[in-house]
């Protein structure tokens, strides 16, 4: 089965973006959230016919986590922007 390069890019990008937390600001939850939870995208970007569950289980606790943070700080970056593309990506993955 062929993967889901949409699924999996976000993954990457959510890794991606962990790590530029924690090089920039030196957070070590930026780093853990973010490759942990493009690790799981990326997994389950590999055979989304039966880890689509999961994958939205995520984008729904990422969503939450990201708009808590929105809430919290006021700031649009990371949150907002993460908060966005979640919403993109549980709209692909209830389709």
């Amino acid at each position: 089965m062929e993967g889901d390069s949409t699924v999996l890019g976000f993954g990457v990008l959510l890794a991606a973006g962990g790590t530029m937390g924690y090089l920039k600001k030196g957070s070590l939850p930026s780093l853990v959230a973010g490759v942990g939870s493009g690790a799981a995208f990326a997994w389950a970007s590999q055979d989304l016919t039966t880890r689509k569950p999961q994958a939205q289980g995520l984008s729904v606790l990422l969503l939450l986590v990201m708009l808590y943070r929105l809430k919290k700080t006021g700031k649009f970056m990371p949150a907002g922007m993460i908060s966005i593309l979640t919403l993109g990506m549980l709209a692909k993955l209830t389709r």
